[in-house]
């Protein structure tokens, strides 16, 4: 049974496994992720639910391609990157 790298058990569908381990260089994640529809919804779906549902978000996206580093033990990183509004100064 596999752990996350916070030691939690995480326990995948024998399918979940197949694709997981298909997906083991990040140009094949990308190119599944490539291949699912956009889902607008606000909500944010687990990796099973992209799975299941054929569709991810921005956010979604960036899960599941975690998930999968996971899965193939290299450390996932989900960075949160914000703007901030520039002051505009006169001269």
């Amino acid at each position: 049974m596999k752990k996350n790298f916070m030691g939690l058990k995480i326990i995948y569908t024998s399918e979940e496994r197949k694709l997981f381990k298909s997906l083991n260089i990040p140009i094949k994640i990308q190119n599944y992720l490539n291949s699912l529809a956009y889902n607008p919804y606000l909500e944010c779906c687990s990796p099973r639910n992209v799975i299941k549902n054929q569709r991810a978000n921005c956010s979604e996206v960036a899960i599941f391609a975690a998930a999968c580093l996971q899965f193939h033990n290299q450390t996932p990183f989900i960075m949160d990157l914000k703007a901030e509004k520039a002051k505009m100064t006169t001269m």
